[in-house]
């Protein structure tokens, strides 16, 4: 699937963000992700190797003016600039800024995601609610950019997931669905112990000296 996010709830109700990477070349594997405060970067594991990381070096989560923002490349910081003063539709238009990655012949979709948090109060109290989407953008048959975006109507116990690649191939095909269905676990670690075991063996990204954050 290449790179890949889901967003979801929990059975008890916490508002859940996955993220994945994964690689072929020998660059792409060289990556690891680092948490620096409110933000999740892809770094270089080994940096006597570091090769072209125009693609593969960005933010790959932020959180913004109550946004959590997710995505697959630099688009994280252009969605982070817009919500600073546009929550709920600034993901939107700083999309529509964005193309597909320049990698030819593969053209790699752009994948990004966002839950807003914003409190609501009735009878039983003051709750936290999310307002969540996922968008994609592929490249056109015509070679222009095709912009989805995608209002997640969010059920306990189940995350909604794109990804990147809709299988194998030389180029690799362009995923082309709308967000699926997956099962979000009962705690951080066990919906991050589904998705790494879901992950092919040979393109997992993974170094083993480095804590679990590395893979998701």
């Amino acid at each position: 699937p290449g790179r890949g996010i889901v967003i979801g709830e929990s059975p008890n109700g916490d508002i859940t963000q996955v993220y994945w990477i994964m690689g072929r070349s020998t660059n792409s594997r060289n990556r690891v992700l680092v948490q620096e405060g409110d933000i999740v970067r892809t770094d270089l594991f080994d940096k006597s190797n570091a090769g072209d990381t125009s693609l593969i070096i960005y933010n790959a989560m932020r959180f913004e003016n109550n946004v959590h923002i997710v995505s697959n490349g630099d688009q994280t910081d252009t969605i982070a600039e817009f919500v600073r003063d546009h929550p709920l539709n600034g993901f939107d238009i700083a999309l529509r800024t964005r193309t597909y990655e320049p990698d030819d012949p593969n053209f790699t979709p752009r994948i990004s995601g966002m839950s807003w948090l914003f409190r609501t109060s009735d009878e039983t109290g003051v709750h936290t609610r999310a307002f969540n989407k996922l968008s994609i953008i592929r490249r056109g048959i015509d070679g222009n950019p095709v912009h989805e975006i995608f209002r997640l109507q969010i059920t306990l116990g189940i995350g909604y997931c794109i990804h990147t690649y809709g299988g194998d191939g030389n180029p690799l095909p362009s995923f082309m669905d709308g967000p699926y269905p997956v099962p979000i676990g009962n705690s951080i670690d066990e919906t991050a112990d589904m998705f790494w075991e879901a992950l092919n063996d040979d393109n997992k990204v993974v170094n083993l000296n480095l804590p679990i954050i590395q893979g998701l």
